[in-house]
C-alpha cells in the first residue's frame, strides 16, 4: 500500500490545480526550492502555512497533516487531473503561458523592424538594416515554433478530449495571428533592401510601408484561405462540420477562379509595360546627321543655353574644356573626332562601320518627351491592372454571399 505523506499530498494538490511550484512558493512567500524538498519529504511546512495551503487548494488542515482526503473517493487528488474544473484551470494557465511566450515572439520581431528605421533615417542605410531585420524576423519564426510545439506537447489520455480540443485550437489561432504580425512586418521591411546609399524620406516610407501593408495582407489572406486553412482543417487545428467543410471548400474554388482570371488579364496588361521600359528609345525623336560636318556643328552648339549663360555670369566659361570624342569604325580605330560642348545630347547612335554614316542623335528634350508619353501609357495601364483587381474582388465577395447562403 502507498504511503501517504504530507509532501506527496501537497504536489498532487498543486499539480491538479494546474500550478508550478514557482507559483505556490510565491503564494506562500517562500523559495521553490522550500517547496521542491516539501514534496521530496526531505522536511514539512512551517505550521503556520498550514491554514493558508489547505485555503490555496480547498482543503482542510487536518487532510493536509494526514496527507489525503478523508473520503478519497469523494475527490480522488492522487488521480491526475479528473476533476473538469481542475482541467480547465490546467489549459488555462497553460494557454496564458503561452501567450506571454509569444509575446516575446512578437516583441523580437517588432525589434528587428525599429531596427531597420533606425538603420535607414539615422545612417541612411536601409539596405543594411534590412538584413539586419531579417535575423531578428527569422529568431521570431524560430522562437514561435518552438513554442507552439511546446504548448502542443500538452496532452494524456485522461484529459476531457473537448477541452483538449479547444485548446489546441486556441494555441494555433494564436499562434497563426503571431506570424501574420511577422508576415506582415517582413513585407514593410521588404522595400528597404533596395534603398542603397538613399534611403527613404519619411514622407516616401510612409506611403510606401500603407501599400505594402495592404499588398502583404491580400497576400496573407488568399495564402491562408488556399493552402493554411485547409490544412488545419484537415489536421483537426480547426474543426467544421461537414457542411461547414462544403462551403470552405466551395469558396476556394471560387477562389482560385477568380485569381486564375485576374491575374491573367494583369499579365496581359503587365508585359505591354515592360516592353515600353525596354524599347523607350524607339519613341524618342532622332537628329539624323549623313556628314561629319553637320555632326560637329550640332556637337559645337552651346546648348542648352542657360546653362551656358549661368557659366558665363559666373566666370565659368574661360576654365571650361570641352570633352573630346570619337567616331569609332569596327576596327575601334578613330574616323572623326569632334568637341562636345552641346550638353543637351543623351546618346549618340551609329553603326561601326567603315565610316560610321549615318549618325543618330537623341537629346534629352528627345528623350524626356519620350519617357513622358511611355509613362502615360504605363498609368493607363496600371489603372486597368488595379480596376481588373477591383473588379474581380467585388465579383468575389457577391459570389461569396451567394455561396453563404446556399450553405446557411
Amino acid at each position: 500500500m502507498e504511503k501517504k505523506t504530507i509532501g506527496g499530498f501537497i504536489a498532487a494538490l498543486r499539480k491538479a490545480n494546474g500550478m508550478t511550484q514557482r507559483e505556490l512558493a510565491e503564494k506562500l512567500n517562500v523559495s521553490d526550492k522550500a517547496i521542491s524538498r516539501w514534496e521530496r519529504d526531505e522536511c514539512a511546512p512551517d505550521l503556520t502555512l498550514i491554514p493558508v495551503l489547505a485555503d490555496i487548494f480547498g482543503v482542510t488542515t487536518d487532510e493536509i497533516l494526514r496527507g489525503a482526503r478523508k473520503a478519497e473517493e469523494e475527490n480522488p487528488v492522487y488521480q491526475k487531473e479528473k476533476s473538469k474544473k481542475q482541467m480547465k484551470n490546467l489549459f488555462e494557465k497553460a494557454f496564458l503561458r503561452f501567450k506571454d511566450k509569444s509575446w516575446i515572439s512578437v516583441g523580437v520581431a517588432i525589434l528587428g523592424y525599429l531596427l531597420v528605421l533606425l538603420f535607414n533615417f539615422a545612417v541612411l542605410r536601409g539596405d543594411i538594416g534590412f538584413f539586419v531585420a531579417l535575423i531578428f524576423y527569422a529568431g521570431a519564426v524560430i522562437t514561435q515554433i518552438c513554442f507552439t510545439q511546446h504548448a502542443l506537447a500538452l496532452r494524456d489520455e485522461d484529459f476531457d478530449e473537448t477541452m483538449q480540443t479547444d485548446y489546441k485550437i486556441n494555441v494555433v489561432t494564436l499562434t497563426r495571428n503571431v506570424y501574420f504580425v511577422i508576415f506582415e512586418l517582413f513585407a514593410v521591411t521588404l522595400p528597404f533592401s533596395v534603398t542603397g546609399r538613399a534611403g527613404f524620406v519619411f514622407f516616401s516610407w510612409l506611403g510606401i510601408t500603407l501599400v505594402c501593408a495592404i499588398l502583404a495582407f491580400a497576400v496573407w489572406s488568399i495564402g491562408y484561405m488556399l493552402f493554411v486553412k485547409p490544412y488545419l482543417v484537415k489536421k483537426s487545428y480547426i474543426i467544421y462540420e461537414e457542411k461547414a467543410k462544403q462551403k470552405m471548400l466551395a469558396q476556394n474554388r471560387l477562389l482560385k477562379r477568380t485569381l486564375a482570371i485576374s491575374l491573367a488579364v494583369a499579365v496581359v496588361l503587365f508585359a505591354p509595360m515592360l516592353i515600353l521600359q525596354e524599347s523607350m528609345i524607339a519613341f524618342a525623336k532622332k537628329e539624323v546627321f549623313y556628314d561629319y560636318e553637320s555632326f560637329g556643328e550640332y556637337m559645337a552648339r552651346k546648348e542648352p543655353a542657360w546653362l551656358y549663360e549661368e557659366m558665363a555670369a559666373d566666370g565659368g566659361m574661360e576654365y571650361y574644356v570641352p570633352h573630346k570624342d570619337y567616331i569609332l569604325n569596327h576596327y575601334d580605330d578613330p574616323v572623326y573626332e569632334y568637341e562636345r560642348w552641346n550638353q543637351n545630347v543623351w546618346i549618340i547612335e551609329y553603326e561601326r562601320d567603315e565610316d560610321g554614316l549615318p549618325i543618330s542623335v537623341i537629346t534629352d528634350d528627345a528623350y524626356n518627351e519620350a519617357a513622358n508619353i511611355v509613362g502615360c501609357i504605363c498609368a493607363g495601364l496600371c489603372l486597368a491592372i488595379v480596376i481588373d483587381f477591383m473588379t474581380a474582388l467585388i465579383i468575389f465577395l457577391k459570389k461569396i454571399k451567394k455561396i453563404s447562403k446556399e450553405f446557411s
